[in-house]
């Protein structure tokens, strides 16, 4: 017989929306020491390949599966506390992403993005129906509703083209469609805070 005694499983998150708004308004740094000026340096390649940062980027008020040193926050104390530094922050990194996706602003004051379909990036993350970016997505939208959600809301239109060309994509090379229906129910109760 097997007993499973106490394995220390802590239910509460070691960060919440007080490390969270700190980070982002750049007076305090994540939980291994990055400041938001260190996040602003991201390239491209770093923002595919680091996988314990887009939580802090983008931090809501679920656990992350796979950081558990992200930080889990109330999203209506969250924006309350965010000042207009963090959301600027939180704009930034949140264009630098997108460009990291193939995905830019129509200009920098503006709430529309559209697919660069010059971009190299968007085949690296639009050829897999479990890609990382889709639950990225979903946390930024999620945020956006709370401290931008006209943004949020033209984000929305623009991932459901990119819903588009990755199925059309799939289809014509015989392949299962990369971002289901189910994906992009996610990305609008995102959009509309519903998460």
């Amino acid at each position: 017989r097997i007993t499973i005694t106490n394995l220390n499983m802590n239910t509460q998150p070691k960060y919440g929306t007080a490390e969270a708004v700190a980070f982002l308004n750049g007076t305090a740094p994540d939980a291994i020491g990055r400041t938001i000026e260190d996040y602003l340096a991201f390239d491209m390649d770093k923002w595919e390949e680091c996988h314990n940062h887009v939580q802090w980027a983008f931090p809501n008020n679920e656990a992350s599966m796979f950081n558990p040193n992200a930080p889990v926050v109330d999203m209506q104390d969250f924006a309350n506390q965010l000042t207009w530094e963090g959301r600027d922050n939180v704009l930034k990194l949140a264009h630098n992403y997108l460009a990291s996706l193939g995905i830019v602003a129509d200009d920098s004051l503006s709430t529309t993005y559209h697919i660069d379909y010059k971009s190299d990036r968007l085949a690296i993350w639009l050829t897999h129906p479990r890609d990382h970016n889709l639950l990225r997505l979903t946390r930024l939208l999620h945020v956006w509703s709370y401290i931008d959600p006209d943004r949020a809301i033209g984000l929305l239109g623009t991932l459901a083209d990119v819903v588009k060309v990755a199925n059309s994509r799939a289809s014509l090379s015989g392949k299962p469609e990369v971002i289901s229906a189910d994906t992009m129910v996610f990305w609008i109760n995102a959009a509309l805070g519903r998460k």
